[in-house]
């Protein structure tokens, strides 16, 4: 460090004239005090203070109740149902009666097609219906007539037991016959004998040996006839015309009046006969008894007419014929409601959009035409955020504002959750396994139902933009209220179901 050094002594004082006094400007000069502020000023500061505190609780206090009370989106918008007009049949477009943009009520008419066609086609339906009844009218007639064939067929059987029984007795009756006829001759035959004996010893003469010979011829003769009835007869009942060795002319089984050709012939026409009309018979190896039996059993009371007169109705012939009257009547209805769809109207009052359809188009059936969109049953699909869900419930109410009708409110409820967020019913739902995950905040679907309508004064067009605000605070009400799931209560049995057993 440097030493200090010795201060210099003072320069001596020299006397100075006085500097003249520059003059005074204005405004220039010693401080003063401030003025005090007038009452006037106080006012109108103490004004302001007190309209910006009040602009600040107008302005800003409802904000913050609102954030508090309330839960909102601008992600909403008016949804309603669209149904879409399309022809149930094919054909030409004759009249179109409505247009774009205009109201119809429900059944009012829409668009015509050519009938020309359907009408062609109703006429040919009925005239097939008639021939279908006129062809019942012929089964009809066939199964009278099938009836007749087995109440015939049944007859014949009993005809050729009876006729069975009776050969039998001829059949007897020649073979006795044929004894006689033996007998004759036999006798015949000694009396011929005596008479040539008595014309040796020329007692007799030959005029009586004459007549014997020829009552002898006449016997055999009458043997020889009778043995050949005796085989017609055995021939007639299907016996062979020589019975067997050792078994007698009249040789016959106890039970031929059912083992007969003839009666077995019968039976098969019979069983073929019920067959036509639908009854069924057991085989012809059983015997008429049998088959008579199964007749009376069929027939209610043992009536046998009336019960074949039932089976007119219930023959095959007849039941296909019905079947194809049925048919018939069923393709002429059909005929007539394409016929009427010809005609196309409303089902749903509302105002017509998007129609594509003119005069000369040739539509085919479910081709779109033309939309209707019912603006009285319209809601709000308002998307909120997954993190705004926890206080909304179902019945809660909403406070809706329209950018179409500024200053407007309408009023509505919550009716419902959807079941899924925006993103996982989209037509390419994002795969969040795959690559690099960013979360993304979901929208899930909210329907608010109009409570108080849809105003015809300010009505809301499917598509708005709207900004609904739930009022969280209040109380839910309507139908299940307090929810987020519109699930109907399990009755009482059903409740128990799952529980574990104690």
């Amino acid at each position: 460090m440097d030493a200090e050094k010795p201060a210099s002594p003072p320069p001596p004082a020299t006397a100075s004239p006085p500097e003249p006094t520059p003059p005074a400007e204005p405004g220039s000069g010693p401080p003063q005090a401030p003025a005090r502020a007038s009452p006037i000023r106080r006012l109108v500061v103490a004004t302001a203070m007190i309209a910006a505190l009040i602009g600040l609780r107008v302005w800003l206090w409802p904000r913050i109740e609102e954030a508090l009370h309330t839960v909102s989106t601008d992600d909403a918008y008016v949804a309603a149902h669209v149904t879409y007009v399309a022809p149930r049949v094919a054909g030409s477009v004759a009249k179109v009666l409505v247009d774009d943009d205009q109201f119809v009520k429900a059944g009012e008419l829409l668009v015509e097609l050519d009938p020309e066609p359907y009408r062609v086609a109703v006429a040919r339906a009925e005239a097939a219906l008639k021939l279908a009844e006129a062809q019942t009218l012929q089964a009809r007639s066939q199964g009278r007539a099938i009836v007749a064939k087995v109440r015939g067929a049944y007859n014949g059987v009993r005809l050729a037991r009876d006729q069975v029984v009776e050969q039998v007795a001829k059949l007897k009756a020649s073979v006795a016959t044929l004894a006689k006829a033996r007998a004759q001759a036999d006798l015949a035959g000694v009396e011929l004998t005596r008479a040539r004996n008595l014309l040796r010893t020329e007692s007799g003469t030959q005029q009586v040996v004459d007549q014997r010979n020829a009552s002898y011829l006449v016997a055999e003769a009458t043997v020889r006839e009778a043995e050949e009835q005796v085989r017609l007869n055995r021939a007639a009942l299907g016996r062979p015309p020589d019975p067997p060795a050792g078994r007698p002319l009249d040789d016959v089984p106890a039970d031929w009046d059912q083992k007969a050709p003839a009666v077995r012939a019968a039976l098969a026409d019979l069983i073929n006969a019920a067959v036509m009309i639908g009854v069924e018979l057991p085989p012809i190896e059983e015997g008429p008894e049998v088959v008579y039996a199964e007749f009376v059993k069929k027939s209610p009371g043992g009536d046998l007419d009336r019960y074949l007169n039932q089976l007119v109705d219930a023959s095959p012939g007849v039941l296909l014929a019905l079947a194809g009257v049925e048919q018939a009547g069923r393709a002429l209805d059909q005929a007539k409601l394409d016929l009427g769809y010809t005609k196309i109207a409303a089902e749903v009052a509302g105002f017509v959009s998007r129609r594509i359809v003119n005069v000369g188009n040739r539509v085919q059936a479910g081709q779109g035409m033309m939309a209707i969109r019912p603006l009285d049953e319209v809601w709000i699909d308002a998307n909120f955020k997954e993190t705004q869900l926890a206080d909304l419930r179902i019945g809660q109410p909403v406070e809706i504002r329209a950018d179409a009708y500024p200053g407007r409110v309408y009023r509505g409820r919550i009716s419902g959750f959807g079941a899924g967020t925006g993103a996982s019913t989209a037509l390419l739902p994002p795969e969040n396994a795959t690559g690099n995950f960013v979360k993304v905040v979901q929208r899930l679907p909210v329907r608010i139902d109009l409570v108080d309508g849809n105003p015809h004064e300010a009505p809301l067009f499917v598509g708005l933009s709207v900004e609904p605000r739930v009022l969280i605070r209040e109380r839910p009400s309507g139908p299940f209220a307090g929810g987020r799931l519109q699930v109907s209560p399990r009755p009482a049995a059903d409740a128990t179901k799952g529980r574990a057993e104690p």
